[in-house]
């Protein structure tokens, strides 16, 4: 007999298909977590090959730039630099150089807290952008001018996490900017000083934009004539025959951008004239118009040129009345310049007298002008040494007839002159000769005839007083007879009046005998 068992397997069907379903759920969640994965590995892939390619252009970037780049972990305070830093500032790259300390320590003191304070404020303030410019010292000692520039980057809460930035030295900037600086206030003192005429025209319109005083004053206008409606223009004051040299001085101007300084007039305001000397420039490369120039007034050195001219005219005028008048003068006249004393200047008497040579370019010592001698020679070196004139009378010299050939002898009075250089020196001798030969023959002719006429004197003296002795013999014996004879008186007075007339002509004798003596 068979016994049959009957069991409830509903539960359990159930529970069949529920894992049943659970392990196709399952199934497919693995499948789709493989897929999800496998979309995940690519996205990551994918993004990190992005930011490997930003990292590389980055670097790419930080090395291409002169600029140091950094980054500024603000959860860690840690900071990255680019390589640009160690070439800029000479720094190793180092982990105690990473510190943000370090970084505020190599700024100079002056800066150091304005710069912190200024950095902190942004971060806190939640700024996006930041800079600075402040001096950095360098691993030399040195500082260098540094414009800081960075970005600060927030989270999803608008918390600043990091701040990436850059670095640019600017000290040959703002060396620049200083000198350019310094350059304008120089130049601003120049025009407001009022040592010479300054304005800034524009050339094309002619118009003057700005002037100083010094030019104004030079012109008789005054800043009111120049910011009038109707205003100053400078081809309005030039007169037309000075417009063509200003018109190619413009030309020079566009072409070159200056001018070299040129000579010109301007009228007065009162009509008169003034005579300037003026150069011009460019004031901006990018502007062809506008000029500055520079004026001084040259009327009184023209004036004085002009004079000069003058003076330089009638000099030589006189140069040319003086070579005619000692180049025809009777006198010997030569003049003889440098080591050798080669002639430089005869006239036509000193050549006529030594016959005809060429003296001009010759030294002294290779010709023969028929006054050579060792006390002449003294008398030229001493002139030379000392710089003293020489005066000599009646100097007798010895020369040969050009024309004849026979030996002369005659007499000069003589000047030997040091003539100067330019610089005051003693470099030459300039000679007079005066011929004396008639006047000392006469001298010597006439004291012949005095020394004749002497001795005809002294003769005829001694000739007169023998009988004037015996006269005054013969007197005596007849006024001793007349007073012993006691004859007529008169004969006593006529021997009186005798003996008178007897010593007027003794006391003539005596003074002819003087004469002679």
């Amino acid at each position: 007999h068979q016994t049959l068992w009957r069991t409830d397997i509903t539960d359990r069907r159930v529970a069949d298909q529920k894992l049943k379903k659970n392990y196709n759920e399952l199934i497919r969640v693995r499948e789709s977590l493989k897929s999800l994965n496998t979309e995940l590995e690519e996205k990551v892939h994918e993004r990190t090959q992005r930011l490997t390619e930003s990292e590389t252009r980055f670097n790419q970037v930080s090395k291409a730039t002169n600029d140091t780049i950094w980054d500024w972990n603000l959860v860690d305070n840690s900071m990255w630099r680019s390589d640009s830093f160690t070439a800029m500032f000479g720094y190793t790259q180092s982990e105690e150089n990473s510190s943000i300390t370090f970084w505020f320590d190599k700024i100079h003191e002056d800066d150091q807290q304005r710069v912190r304070d200024s950095v902190y404020a942004a971060i806190n303030s939640k700024d996006e952008q930041w800079s600075a410019e402040y001096r950095l010292m360098k691993a030399d000692g040195e500082y260098a001018v540094i414009l800081d520039r960075g970005t600060i980057l927030q989270d999803e809460f608008e918390m600043p996490y990091r701040m990436i930035g850059s670095m640019i030295d600017i000290t040959k900037l703002v060396d620049t900017e200083n000198k350019l600086s310094s350059s304008e206030r120089k130049f601003r003192k120049v025009f407001d000083s009022n040592v010479i005429g300054m304005l800034f025209s524009n050339i094309e319109t002619g118009r003057i934009d700005e002037a100083n005083d010094a030019f104004l004053r030079m012109i008789g206008y005054t800043q009111d004539d120049i910011h009038s409606a109707d205003g100053l223009h400078w081809n309005k004051i030039t007169p037309e025959e000075y417009m063509p040299v200003s018109l190619a001085a413009v030309k020079e101007i566009e072409q070159h951008g200056v001018c070299p300084p040129f000579e010109k007039q301007y009228l007065k305001k009162n009509g008169d004239r003034i005579s300037v000397m003026l150069g011009s420039a460019l004031l901006y490369e990018d502007n062809k118009h506008e000029v500055v120039t520079y004026i001084i007034d040259i009327t009184e050195q023209k004036q004085a040129e002009r004079r000069r001219k003058d003076l330089q005219k009638l000099i030589r005028k006189q140069q040319a009345e003086f070579y005619s008048i000692f180049k025809n003068a009777p006198a010997l006249i030569s003049i003889r310049r440098g080591k050798n004393l080669k002639y430089e200047f005869v006239n036509t008497a000193f050549v006529e007298f030594n016959g005809d040579q060429e003296y001009i370019g010759k030294p002294s010592d290779t010709l023969n002008p028929g006054f050579e001698s060792g006390e002449l020679k003294q008398i030229e070196d001493n002139v030379l040494a000392k710089g003293e004139t020489f005066v000599g009378k009646a100097f007798q010299v010895e020369r040969l007839e050009p024309v004849t050939g026979e030996r002369k002898t005659c007499w000069f009075d003589l000047i030997f002159a040091p003539v100067y250089s330019d610089f005051g020196d003693v470099d030459g001798i300039a000679f007079f000769g005066f011929d004396v030969t008639d006047l000392v023959l006469a001298q010597q002719a006439t004291k012949d005839l005095m020394n004749k006429k002497d001795e005809f004197m002294s003769i005829a003296s001694h000739e007169l007083k023998t009988p004037i002795t015996s006269i005054k013999g013969y007197l005596q014996i007849a006024q001793r007879l007349a007073e012993r004879s006691s004859t007529d008186s008169q004969i006593l007075s006529f021997v009186d009046k005798a003996n008178r007339q007897v010593g007027k002509l003794t006391t003539l004798v005596e003074d002819l005998l003087d004469v002679t003596r």
